[in-house]
């Protein structure tokens, strides 16, 4: 069974877990699906805490004479792929407005957290990257939705459900999902929409104005999915990545396939804003962070970070289950003196390696990762830029100097 779920203490640090599981990549995968959390703590919020409406939303497209459109709600995470009834066509762009919300004691996971889409009933996972979000199929056909599982890792782009879900346990949800395709550019249409449901409208066309874009060669990891947490920039002086989450999270990564030497290095600039976690990272609840890291061929990663709460040099396995296995954290500044000004910093991976991981090296560095998780309702924000790998018979720049 090619299934996922966390089995740590606590509802909200067992769902974290199962949710910010990103680096288990596609190799032994095969976990008790009876290691579900069992808390009944799972809550629908009330209409009126639902945020943007759906009811206005479904009106204004009423009104206004939309005729490709369709809606569906969502009760529970046992549904699997619904149909939504949209036949889309290939290059027309597609809006997905979701509504609604799961809330897990403090932790609230809403449609761009939860819900994947597909075309066909082949087609590959989509997932949204908030919840007012347009793009354009590469294929025609039937329009997929679903909310799996909590902590369910797909184990192929196709999005198969594994054939016994009993073990599972179901979560009540109050999701509700409008699809869109437009003839052309919905710019106008959604300028138009606006007058009567600025919310839902206004941020879809915002985002399609305002696309955030990644540095060349970066791309967010397919079983994850894609969301709105990293934009590249290039401000004159330097270029590179920015990362900010806030109740949501996302991991870039840039494939490598380079020699882990004995002088290797990376080198890079960092300025953080803010820092998300409310206490030690070395804990569950709390391991919220962002991070510049490093992966190798042997299932291992290092990522550097900056804490408000740990020592530098402390360097400290992941909490969450499974990621103790492969993940080790090293931070390189502490405190909240410097925030909002740049640092530059270089580390010898294999010394960092040696340290803190142990064991045999592995040979190879095979990604470099951007990382950022805020689900403590206090936003995380940091730039990196200049990040280059020195010492292994060449200079690889990552991501580069502006341009």
């Amino acid at each position: 069974m090619n299934i996922r779920i966390s089995a740590v203490i606590g509802q909200t640090s067992a769902i974290l877990a199962a949710l910010m599981l990103w680096g288990c990549g596609q190799q032994d995968r095969t976990t008790n699906i009876n290691d579900t959390p069992t808390s009944n703590q799972a809550t629908v919020p009330a209409p009126e805490d639902r945020g943007l409406s759906f009811a206005v939303t479904r009106e204004a497209l009423e009104q206004d004479g939309i005729a490709d459109w369709k809606s569906v709600s969502m009760i529970s995470t046992q549904e699997q792929w619904l149909p939504t009834g949209l036949q889309v066509e290939a290059d027309r762009p597609v809006t997905i407005f979701g509504f609604g919300a799961l809330i897990l004691d403090s932790l609230r996971l809403e449609p761009r957290n939860l819900a994947w889409i597909r075309v066909g009933e082949d087609g590959d996972l989509i997932t949204l990257a908030s919840n007012q979000s347009t793009f354009e199929p590469d294929r025609s056909g039937q329009l997929y939705l679903t909310v799996p599982p909590l902590g369910m890792y797909w184990e192929s782009p196709a999005g198969n459900f594994p054939e016994d879900m009993s073990g599972s346990q179901s979560y009540p949800i109050d999701m509700d999902f409008i699809a869109v395709q437009w003839p052309d550019d919905p710019s106008p249409i959604l300028s138009r929409l606006m007058q009567s449901d600025a919310d839902a409208f206004g941020l879809a066309l915002q985002k399609l104005k305002n696309p955030k874009t990644l540095p060349d060669d970066f791309s967010y990891l397919w079983f994850l999915g894609q969301s709105d947490v990293f934009d590249g920039f290039d401000d004159g002086e330097r270029s590179g990545v920015r990362g900010y989450a806030n109740n949501n999270w996302g991991i870039i990564k840039r494939e490598l396939d380079l020699p882990l030497t004995e002088d290797a290095e990376i080198g890079f600039d960092w300025l953080y804003t803010t820092l998300p976690s409310d206490g030690p990272e070395t804990e569950e609840q709390y391991h919220d962070y962002l991070s510049i890291a490093v992966e190798f061929d042997n299932g291992q990663d290092i990522t550097w970070l900056w804490s408000r709460f740990l020592d530098v040099e402390q360097g400290f396995r992941c909490p969450l289950y499974w990621w103790d296995e492969r993940e080790t954290h090293i931070v390189i500044q502490s405190g909240i003196e410097g925030l909002g000004e740049w640092y530059t910093h270089r580390r010898n991976i294999t010394a960092d390696y040696m340290a803190h991981v142990g064991g045999d090296l592995p040979n190879r560095i095979v990604g470099v990762w951007f990382i950022a998780t805020s689900l403590s309702h206090t936003p995380a924000e940091a730039s990196f830029a200049n990040v280059t790998l020195t010492g292994i018979g060449q200079e690889v720049e990552i991501v580069g100097p502006a341009h």
